[in-house]
């Protein structure tokens, strides 16, 4: 998840840059497996305490989305 790798890609063709980055507060997702006891009880408290922590900007490092949002460049024709 790497909106300026996306931005690179583009490059300076036909759009301008409105709006890059990460969006959703705090937030994570875990996989059905196997977990032992400890496992499990730290995941059920962080679960339970990851919605009364306060509202935490956005990042990089825990925001599960990010993106981007180009406008169009007007072509002029003189």
């Amino acid at each position: 998840m790497k909106p300026d790798k996306w931005i690179k890609c583009l490059g300076n063709q036909k759009f301008s840059m409105v709006y890059k980055g990460y969006l959703g507060g705090f937030d994570f997702w875990v996989d059905n497996q196997k977990r032992n006891f400890i496992q499990r009880k730290l995941l059920n408290l962080i679960l339970k305490i990851k919605d009364k922590l306060p509202k935490m900007p956005d990042s990089k490092l825990y925001s599960p989305y990010c993106g981007i949002i180009l406008k169009k460049k007007k072509n002029r024709k003189s």
